[in-house]
């Protein structure tokens, strides 16, 4: 029985360590399909006009310090495969 209660209140113990769920932080990856905002407050998740994924910004993306909000900090889009050439080879 002792060891019950002490195994109890080791599971209670390590389960109040751990962090609890605050929303994303500016420039955290979100997903903007969920049927809530994974984003804090004062923060929507947007993909920025430079980036190919959606991150936890300001309305305004482009005072944000974050470099994923502000576009500088984004993976860039593959480029993409225009086909093969019209041009003749030599």
């Amino acid at each position: 029985m002792k060891r019950t209660v002490l195994l109890i209140l080791a599971i209670a113990g390590a389960i109040a360590l751990l962090p609890a769920c605050d929303g994303g932080r500016e420039g955290d990856r979100c997903n903007p399909n969920l049927s809530h905002d994974d984003c804090s407050d004062g923060l929507s998740c947007i993909t920025p006009a430079t980036c190919v994924e959606n991150y936890c910004c300001p309305s305004n993306p482009t005072k944000s310090t974050s470099q994923y909000c502000n576009g500088s900090g984004c993976p860039r889009p593959a480029p993409t495969d225009a086909g093969p050439s019209d041009a003749p080879s030599e």
